[in-house]
């Protein structure tokens, strides 16, 4: 079986997080968190899905400024599908 961990968008795009800490430095916190993530993955033998640190859209945010709102979520399921179809495909 493969396992696939998903990285972290830019956290410095979302307003609930903004509204407390400065950009950049939410910025500074997804490049950590991400390259920790490739990491871990790496040693487990997880693939990455990349979500790049890149800005969330506002429309893929729910209201309260941090989960995916439908389009997010829509957004998210075709960043992994190539991953799935590949793997099942394997199979």
């Amino acid at each position: 079986r493969r396992v696939a961990v998903a990285n972290i968008p830019d956290l410095g795009s979302l307003p609930a997080l903004t509204a407390f800490v400065p950009p950049p430095a939410l910025r500074a916190v997804t490049a950590a968190w991400n390259a920790g993530i490739v990491e871990v993955a790496a040693r487990h033998g997880a693939d990455v899905i990349d979500l790049g640190g890149e800005p969330v859209p506002p429309e893929n945010l729910a209201a309260d400024g941090f989960h995916p709102s439908p389009a997010g979520q829509r957004r998210l399921a075709e960043v992994f599908a190539p991953w799935v179809k590949a793997h099942l495909a394997a199979k």
